[in-house]
């Protein structure tokens, strides 16, 4: 059985074989946060609920059936409930005091948002925007679950995209949104190939009777079909927007400070071939070659475009071979496009490995010689979260300066543990059962075994670079121990900390045998000494209380 998995650095490992493959996501968390926005958030959500009761998907209306009335009416539902939960629910503790979208309260002098307006220009007024093409995949099992509160919050967070374009494995329309099946652009070859006929089938056939797809096919499905998707989706936007200087994929999990990305894309070069996104690798008939993880997002340039498509117009159906004998869509798209001899590139271009993520806010590592970069996306984020980061969006641009971009610093204030924002124990230290902040794929961090949590955070206290702690009961972490590192009868459980990074973490309420904990001042000095230059009233400072 193939692996897909994290290397130590934090990127992905996956194989490439198509018979036994597995994907593996990293861990998730429920974590939840609310906030009090009911202005523009309001009427964003209004409106796309009435654009939904207007126009519901085609696949919805093919009968005029009670059946239909009532899964049209379930579909309006689910949104309202999503969207509606989150508008209702208030967050009052919140770092960063939360008012209507465009709108920032500062809380006093530790608020790193309390500074003056500065001379932003919003996005919308800068033509540039209609140079870069945003293309959104999303599968229909999940595509209320997951689209629709983009839709509802993209347009109030100020985040305007004038040539979007929307790909699933069937046609839809929500409102002004048109939904496009991309899988009717494969070969003829591809849709007699049995694995893909079967799927796409089976896919369509729940959809005509009305079925929950989410209950019935299974995530190995949705990835198996979901490979189809990426060569075609690319040719498709070129032949709409041929005289694009940007292409930019993103995924309906996948949450994109667009705004931001924008302004960097335009100091890019795009008649250079650019190949932008998070760095994983991959084995094709036994050689490594790093591709564009799809979650994380990506961008190509037109150099790219013009070199593939543009020369070939049957570009995505020459790479059959590689389809069929592939498992995953974004790895063959890297792979098709290097191995085109007019592409002179063949690994992704370094200067967006860091700006692309293929996690939530909650799992990043936030390390030092990354602090004060851009970053644009994360990966695997939820409703909720996708709520909270279009807010924070709106309100950190309100507070740019026109060539800044927001920094990973900025993410870490924003979204750091609650804990750490009110602890009043002695040097902010925190500790926490049932808190995760680190995985077995992290290299940086030092091991041993203590009796217990107290004794673990201690190990951190004496050593003063540390930064943040873990204790697992019984050695739980499933790292191996080395010869001189091996367990005593009163050493009950592993003990890891780190100097070389930040985590927020994930809540495992589950496991009550795990521990985690901060170094509240020692982190506080850290934001401190790498202070971003020329961010004045951005860097945040420890709070004065």
């Amino acid at each position: 059985m193939a692996s897909y998995h994290q290397l130590p650095n934090g990127e992905e490992e996956i194989n490439l074989d198509k018979d036994t493959h597995t994907r593996r996501p990293p861990p998730t968390s429920t974590t939840r946060h609310t906030s009090t926005n009911r202005g523009r958030i309001q009427n964003a959500f209004d409106r796309a609920v009435d654009s939904f009761d207007r126009a519901a998907p085609n696949w919805l209306r093919k009968r005029a059936t009670p059946i239909n009335a009532l899964v049209a009416f379930g579909g309006l539902l689910i949104l309202t409930l999503v969207v509606g939960y989150m508008v209702l629910l208030g967050k009052p503790d919140s770092a960063i005091s939360k008012s209507k979208f465009g709108q920032a309260v500062g809380l006093g002098p530790g608020d790193y948002l309390n500074a003056a307006k500065t001379d932003q220009v919003p996005l919308e007024t800068d033509p540039f925007v209609n140079d870069v093409v945003l293309i959104t995949k999303v599968g229909s099992a999940t595509l209320f679950e997951r689209l629709m509160t983009h839709v509802a919050l993209r347009s109030a967070s100020g985040s305007v995209a004038p040539k979007s374009l929307f790909f699933s494995d069937a046609e839809s329309r929500v409102g002004e949104i048109h939904i496009q099946d991309i899988l009717a652009n494969v070969s003829d070859r591809i849709k007699k190939d049995r694995e893909f006929s079967q799927l796409y089938s089976i896919t369509h056939d729940l959809l005509d009777n009305h079925q929950r797809l989410d209950q019935v096919l299974d995530k190995e499905t949705g990835w198996k079909l979901d490979k189809f998707k990426f060569l075609p989706m690319m040719g498709e936007a070129y032949r709409k927007y041929p005289d694009a200087k940007w292409y930019v994929m993103v995924e309906a999990d996948t949450f994109l400070f667009w705004n931001q990305l924008v302004k960097w894309l335009k100091a890019q070069d795009h008649e250079e071939q650019l190949y932008f996104g998070h760095p994983s690798f991959t084995d094709h008939e036994g050689k490594s070659f790093m591709f564009s993880h799809g979650g994380s997002g990506f961008v190509l340039s037109k150099g790219i475009m013009d070199a593939t498509y543009g020369l070939d117009p049957e570009f995505e159906h020459h790479q059959d071979d590689l389809v069929l004998h592939s498992a995953f869509g974004d790895a063959l798209l890297s792979l098709a496009i290097f191995n085109t001899t007019t592409v002179k590139i063949d690994k992704l271009s370094e200067q967006g490995w860091e700006k692309f993520n293929d996690v939530p806010p909650r799992q990043l590592k936030f390390r030092k010689d990354v602090w004060c970069n851009q970053l644009f996306t994360f990966h695997h984020v939820t409703p909720n979260d996708i709520y909270d980061l279009y807010d924070f969006q709106t309100r950190i641009e309100a507070r740019l300066k026109k060539n800044d971009f927001l920094r990973w610093a900025d993410v870490w204030e924003e979204f750091k543990p609650q804990y750490l924002k009110k602890t009043v124990m002695p040097g902010k230290e925190v500790l926490k059962r049932g808190w995760q902040v680190m995985w077995d794929w992290d290299s940086e961090t030092d091991d041993s075994y203590t009796s217990d949590a107290v004794r673990c955070q201690e190990k951190c206290r004496e050593n003063e670079d540390c930064y943040m702690w873990e204790w697992k009961e019984d050695g739980g972490s499933g790292r191996k121990r080395s010869e001189n590192s091996l367990r005593s009868r009163s050493d009950r459980g592993n003990c890891r900390w780190t100097s070389q990074f930040l985590r927020i973490g994930v809540i495992n309420p589950d496991n009550e045998r795990i521990f985690s904990g901060w170094m509240g001042d020692r982190i506080e000095r850290w934001a401190k000494v790498n202070q971003c230059a020329g961010r004045e009233g951005f860097t945040w400072e420890p709070s004065s209380e």
